[in-house]
């Protein structure tokens, strides 16, 4: 056994974990997971000595523990879990820690300054006036000095050379005198097995003296330093005491500046920050402003993903906002904070907001490059910024000049002509260059597969060519049109210069799937332009258009951008969306799964071959509309429930997650709006003439979930089929409900929630997607032919969905006897399709044309021989006596069976009686058409080609109406055959 393999047998991984992190188990999970800070999710299996996060994936045993958690090598982590086990270990000069005699003196210091935390004041300093934890305390093992290090070191066995070198120590009157004097507060800085620094604050706030920077080590950046590597969101304080606080409050993901931010952590932030989420909670006076944007100023550009957390109140810092806050509310705050942290631009806005005077604001405005951060943003996101800063005093006109940064360009082209002697003169090529180097500065050139090139400018994507959106372009930044020269020839010039020097791209709508590896690409409008990347791996925020898988997503206008956070706890945020979606949907619980399922499948549609529609059915005050909103409002942020055409369904639908058609009612069925709903589900294009030109076309293909509201059920055959309809009933509202209050609160907890719902389908639905195959089964061997089957691959992904969102959203209460033993899981896709079975008959039957007519004809048959006071007569037929009527427009025999007296299930009588007649095709057309002529109708079926395609189709229709089409062997599916003409025969069922 060697040295590794007798150390992990001897660990107790629990108690190595629980004393590295200060975090304890509750029941069977840690209380949140080390690395991303999930809840429910860390599990440790002692056993196995192995851990693994069912949030973030992080898994492993003890040495991917110490070595992802503590950001040391393996060789470290052997040495520290051998400690930790007391197991001594004999190194070879090669294995043994690379640690200077500094380095020892550091560490061991650090351990003395620990132990004395609790004496000579420290405790009084720590735990009763600043109120820190002891978990923090110990976590971070922070001291307290009583100016007896020196003698303990010698004690150790170090030289007084060798100390006074560490700098930790000083020579006075012959004496070694410690550097630290008694009283001090201190603060090792620890990072991979090193202590890199040692800070100290005086509770007397006498002394401010520091290790000067020529004694600390030189890859010291930050206090907690090892976060910096080991997250993927960080925020960042000021002090020691802001990060005891914000960490005893249970956030892992912070670091201190320690005094004025420096170069070389300028620097640490650029390099290791591309891609993540930095937050910026800094002091609330002129330096910590300063030092923030600063910071920002760094940082500016499209690969960081940069807030400002701002705390209410009058808390100068974090340490004494957190300490005014209950111990139970500390961390669910902190997150609340970054949730609501500020882009920068908003964050200068609500500072320029308090400057005296409209000229000083203005002048701000410019000096801090706000007008130039808004003419970058995406349009939804620069509406929302306009109307911030017109409540500043400007008006909309004026906000729009100073936005618009092609002005630079127009000017550089106006003094281009101005310059010949003659326009005619004007080179193409040059003017093709300045467009080039204006538009590459502020924007990106691409060109794809079919050598199509394009411009990424300010969030949207141009084709580069004659077209409306780039002709219109052009026209607003240099005047030129494509109509007149020069323009056709810098057109040509500009697209060669792209070409030449841009980047080959895969162009997608606003998502993309690679389905070789099952990965999605998103984007979600992310602030500086960054897309995420998903797949079973992991989570990964990329630049569009400038990534190594060179994918470039187009942008939809309509969603407000989401700051997605990857260390958010995805159970937290599925508990949001239970209480403001799920909880608020006013239809049957079992329901509310189908429709959060449906929804989260906006993000998958690439991975089933179609998919379903959605209506929400119901009175006009039943709470159908309000839960569309609900739905919008969480995808886009805004409310868009409308009332499209056609071609606007088209082009949303192309563009967008989500189309919500609202108040669809059946004087509102056009050939275009049914076409529309039919190639949304089976996933079919239109083409349509590409703009700008004569003979080019484009394929326009729906890529959204669609929502359809109404009073009135679907009649088309074709559509009930193909949509999940949900009756919604004012009886399920909520009584404490309040609309206004629960937008407000899905528009606050909207990047939480759709943070998780992003992870949740990388972390539970991606790599499980194999399980289609079993519910598949399911479907076919249990609900088979059940009224929905044209959607059973689609309906298998959202039972995978629900398989896993159970253990999110429990469809037991915690008192229902079953909660903990069983999920629901059966017993909801079971009413699933229970209910849309039910719906599915009520609305085919009650819809259905031969239905109707056949019923219609049976019902003027049978009052006429009620009238006709007719007897029973033999009939060939029949062996019994039967009623026989031949009306005398419609021209069918129909006998009509004696009522028999039969008993139900119960023990219940009841009678039965049978309608019967035989008729061609044609016999049948020409009594529908009187029929209909004589009730004001229209008659679908005038050829008798057209009924019995339809009669073909519909058989199972007929049967759910009570109808029966009676065949005889060897002539299926007719009656009888006599001379060619071919007889169907009718039975109707009618049970009292």
């Amino acid at each position: 056994m060697n040295d590794f393999e007798r150390v992990k047998d001897a660990i107790d991984l629990l108690n190595l974990i629980e004393a590295e992190t200060g975090l304890k188990m509750k029941g069977h999970h840690l209380e949140e997971c080390p690395f991303c800070g999930g809840h429910d999710c860390f599990s440790i299996k002692p056993d196995e000595q192995f851990f693994k996060c069912f949030q973030c994936d992080r898994s492993g045993d003890v040495y991917t523990f110490l070595t992802e958690y503590k950001g040391i090598e393996i060789p470290e982590a052997l040495r520290q879990a051998a400690e930790f086990a007391r197991i001594n270990l004999t190194f070879s000069e090669k294995k043994k820690r690379r640690l200077t005699k500094k380095d020892r003196i550091f560490l061991d210091a650090a351990e003395y300054y620990h132990q004395q935390l609790h004496a000579n004041g420290g405790s009084k300093y720590f735990v009763e006036q600043r109120k820190h934890s002891k978990e923090a305390l110990s976590r971070m093992k922070v001291g307290w000095s009583n100016g007896q290090l020196s003698r303990w070191l010698l004690e150790k066995g170090y030289t007084r050379e060798e100390i006074l070198e560490s700098g930790l120590a000083r020579e006075k009157d012959g004496s070694l005198v410690d550097f630290f004097s008694p009283g001090l507060a201190i603060f090792p800085h620890f990072h991979d097995g090193k202590v890199l620094h040692i800070t100290m604050k005086d509770p007397k706030k006498e002394k401010r003296y520091q290790l000067p920077s020529k004694v600390r080590a030189k890859d010291w950046v930050f206090y907690n330093q090892s976060a910096l590597y080991r997250y993927k969101e960080l925020i960042i304080v000021e002090g020691e005491n802001d990060l005891l606080s914000v960490m005893g409050a249970g956030v892992s993901h912070v670091v201190g500046l320690i005094g004025q931010v420096s170069k070389d952590q300028i620097k640490a932030l650029q390099k290791h920050m591309k891609g993540r989420h930095l937050y910026l909670w800094l002091d609330k006076d002129e330096g910590g402003i300063k030092q923030t944007r600063q910071i920002c100023e760094a940082l500016r550009g499209h690969d960081y993903n940069l807030r400002v957390v701002v705390h209410p109140g009058e808390a100068k810092d974090p340490d004494e906002f957190i300490k005014s806050l209950p111990e139970k509310d500390r961390r669910k705050t902190i997150r609340m904070l970054q949730e609501e942290a500020l882009m920068p631009v908003a964050w200068e806005i609500a500072l320029i907001s308090r400057v005296d005077g409209f000229e000083n604001r203005l002048k701000a405005l410019k000096s801090r490059g706000v007008f130039r951060a808004v003419a970058e943003m995406v349009e939804s996101e620069k509406l929302i910024y306009i109307e911030k800063l017109k409540a500043l005093g400007l008006t909309e006109k004026a906000i729009l000049e100073e936005i618009d940064l092609s002005r630079e360009l127009l000017q550089t082209i106006k003094t281009y002509f101005a310059s010949l002697d003659n326009k005619r003169d004007a080179d193409p090529n040059v003017i093709a260059s300045m467009i080039f180097k204006y538009f590459n500065e502020h924007g990106r050139f691409f060109f794809d597969k079919m050598d199509n090139v394009y411009l990424l400018y300010q969030h949207r994507i141009y084709t580069v060519g004659n077209n409306r959106p780039f002709n219109a372009l052009m026209k607003k930044t240099t005047i030129l049109l494509p109509t007149k020269e020069p323009g056709r020839s810098v057109w040509e010039s500009l697209a060669s210069d792209a070409y030449n020097n841009g980047r080959q791209i895969d162009l997608a709508s606003w998502i993309h799937t690679d389905r070789n590896t099952d990965t999605i690409y998103v984007n979600l409008n992310s602030p500086n332009n960054m897309i995420l990347k998903i797949s079973a791996k992991g989570i990964e925020e990329i630049p569009n258009g400038l990534n190594k898988d060179g994918i470039l997503l187009k942008s939809s206008r309509k969603i407000l951008p989401v700051n997605f956070l990857p260390d958010s706890d995805m159970a937290e945020g599925l508990r949001f969306l239970k209480e403001l979606v799920f909880d608020n949907l006013t239809c049957e619980p079992e329901q509310r799964y189908l429709i959060i399922c449906w929804l989260m499948s906006a993000f998958l549609l690439d991975f089933t071959p179609y998919m379903a529609l959605m209506k929400f059915s119901g009175a006009s005050s039943s709470g159908k509309t309000t839960a569309a909103r609900l739905l919008s409002l969480l995808i886009y942020g805004s409310d868009h429930l409308g009332d499209p055409s056609a071609a606007a369904a088209y082009a949303v639908a192309s563009q967008n997650p989500l189309l919500i058609i609202d108040n669809l009612e059946h004087d509102d069925f056009t050939k275009s709006i049914l076409k529309f709903l039919l190639l949304s589900a089976t996933k079919g294009g239109k083409e349509k003439r590409t703009a700008g030109t004569e003979s080019e076309t484009t394929e326009e293909q729906p890529k959204a979930l669609v929502l359809i509201t109404a009073i009135e059920p679907f009649t088309k055959p074709e559509l009930i089929n193909r949509t999940y309809d949900i009756d919604f009933r004012f009886r399920f509202k909520s009584d404490d409900f309040v609309e206004d209050e629960v937008i407000r609160e899905i528009i606050k907890r909207r990047d939480l929630m759709l943070s998780a719902i992003i992870k949740f389908l990388h972390g539970e639905v991606l790599p499980n997607l194999r399980e289609r195959k079993d519910y598949i089964n399911i479907l076919k061997k249990e609900y088979r032919n059940h009224s929905k089957n044209r959607t059973d691959e689609f309906l298998s992904l959202l039972m995978v969905m629900l398989n896993r969102l159970l253990n999110y959203i429990p469809y037991y209460d915690e008192d229902h006897s079953l909660h903990g033993v069983e999920t629901g899981e059966k017993e909801i896709r079971k009413r699933w399709i229970e209910y849309q079975d039910a719906k599915a008959k009520d609305t085919e039957v009650t819809s259905n044309n031969i239905l109707k007519l056949l019923d219609g004809l049976v019902r003027e048959y049978l009052i006429k021989m009620k009238d006709s006071k007719l007897e029973p007569e033999p009939h060939s037929s029949h062996a019994d006596p039967v009623f026989v009527y031949i009306h005398p427009e419609y021209m069918l025999e129909v006998v009509k069976t004696q009522p028999q007296v039969e008993e139900d299930e119960n023990g219940e009588p009841y009678t039965i009686t049978y309608v019967e007649f035989i008729a061609t095709s044609s016999e049948i057309c020409q009594a529908f058409d009187r029929f209909c002529r004589n009730n004001g109708l229209r008659n679908p079926y005038e050829k008798a080609s057209v009924f019995s395609a339809r009669l073909s189709n519909d058989k199972h229709l007929l049967r759910k109406g009570g109808w029966e089409i009676i065949s005889a062997p060897g002539k299926e599916p007719y009656f009888k055959i006599i001379k060619g003409q071919r007889y169907w025969k009718f039975r109707k069922t009618i049970a009292k």
